[in-house]
């Protein structure tokens, strides 16, 4: 009966200690999540002040004037309507070439025919994609355009990743020019 008393209150003992050091180690892990919370805040609240000047965030270029700004957002905009009409076009053109796929008896010059067009509307895009770039390009110093070349090769690189890294290396690359910004 003493040996069956001792146990129980050794166990109870034991459960003590380990609810104890169970709720310590909790309250220490929220510390740590509440901390890392915060620093993802700043990070992301000067990574928004430090490497997004325009308007809508997406050039990440550092010390765009007013003017260059309003530049180059009227040359966005009007990049974007041109490629607007491009990406109709092409939508049209592949939902033809499905048409003419699945019919009974399949043209293969009508099929081939709509595929040149397909390749020459892709063709004119990225003509113009390149011609509005470099019409950005102009417009900026070489700081402003080193900035944009390297913003413009990570997306490229990124927009042809998938899954759960795809923009991984961006990430890193902003979180560096945040800490370089913090030491000057």
């Amino acid at each position: 009966m003493k040996t069956t008393l001792k146990n129980s209150a050794m166990m109870l003992l034991i459960l003590v200690f380990i609810g104890a050091g169970s709720s310590v180690f909790a309250q220490g892990k929220k510390e740590k999540d509440k901390e890392k919370k915060e620093e993802i805040k700043e990070v992301t609240i000067e990574k928004k002040s430090v490497t997004h000047d325009d308007k809508d965030g997406r050039l990440g270029i550092k010390g765009l004037t007013d003017e260059q700004k309003e530049k180059i957002k009227k040359m966005r905009v009007a990049n974007r309507k041109e490629m607007m009409q491009y990406k109709n076009q092409l939508a049209e053109k592949k939902a033809h070439l499905k048409t003419l796929e699945t019919t009974d008896n399949p043209d293969m010059t009508s099929i081939n025919k709509t595929i040149d067009e397909m390749g020459a509307v892709k063709t004119e895009m990225l003509k113009k994609q390149a011609a509005h770039k470099q019409e950005i390009r102009k417009l900026l110093n070489d700081e402003q355009r080193l900035q944009f070349d390297m913003n413009h090769k990570m997306m490229k690189k990124n927009k042809k990743k998938k899954g759960p890294n795809a923009g991984k290396e961006r990430k890193i690359i902003k979180k560096m020019q945040i800490k370089e910004d913090r030491d000057e």
